[in-house]
């Protein structure tokens, strides 16, 4: 029996901003932050937000709004995972204990800590997620941001971004 989603209004930009920021900086009383979820793979907001056990009433009803949302921020948070193991794959610690079996470890005594690679880890983290949501948003991937692409502005196939928070 899964629990039903709380009636809240529309989720405002101010309000998924700051779900996303509590996925990364919230997550350290955490074992993990749940399967490794694609955004065109949401099939049911209830069963991702129900993976998520250490989400408050708020956020998750923010997630059942905005499942795409989250999926994009879960895509996000495993990209950084995986430029953090990249960029410190020469050092002591490489970050490689922070996933496992496709999930997301933030219970590790590295993040609890002011450590330079918890800092490190946590602005990786800041920056995976909203390139991920920023990157589905100019895709039209998202319903819940009022993203463009402006064609005239593809360079050598580059995308520009431009957005506009509703």
């Amino acid at each position: 029996l899964s629990p039903s989603p709380p009636s809240l209004p529309p989720p405002s930009s101010l309000s998924l901003a700051r779900l996303l920021a509590l996925l990364s900086h919230s997550c350290s009383q955490v074992n993990s932050l749940g399967p490794k979820v694609l955004a065109e793979s949401v099939l049911n907001s209830n069963a991702m937000c129900m993976t998520l056990p250490w989400l408050t009433r708020r956020q998750f009803g923010l997630c059942v709004r905005s499942p795409e949302v989250m999926a994009s921020a879960l895509q996000g948070i495993h990209l950084a995972l995986h430029e953090c193991q990249h960029q410190l794959q020469e050092r002591r610690w490489d970050c490689s204990d922070l996933s496992s079996g496709g999930t997301v470890l933030l219970n590790n005594a590295i993040l609890k800590r002011g450590f330079r690679e918890s800092a490190f880890v946590f602005s990786l983290l800041a920056a995976g997620v909203t390139h991920a949501v920023a990157t589905a948003c100019s895709l039209g991937e998202l319903q819940s941001c009022g993203c463009a692409r402006k064609l005239e502005n593809y360079l050598f196939s580059l995308k520009e971004h431009e957005c506009e928070f509703i």
